[in-house]
């Protein structure tokens, strides 16, 4: 089960987002996310639209965590 903590650990987008792994047990785990609008939106000083962000997350079978 420490190999689960490290790779979430590793993951800065989960720290970016407030996430939390709250129960990692055999077959099971449960990450937890305080809510908020799933969108982030970049201004300029004089009020210009100049990024939006949005992020999805999936798991690739078979396929390491680290580079």
């Amino acid at each position: 089960m420490k190999h689960i903590r490290e790779s979430f650990a590793r993951q800065k987008a989960m720290d970016l987002i407030g996430a939390s792994l709250t129960l990692v047990e055999r077959g099971r785990v449960e990450v937890r996310l305080p809510y908020r609008d799933a969108r982030a939106e970049v201004y300029a000083e004089d009020g210009t639209h100049v990024a939006s962000m949005q992020q999805t997350l999936m798991m690739l079978a078979n396929t390491p965590d680290t580079p």
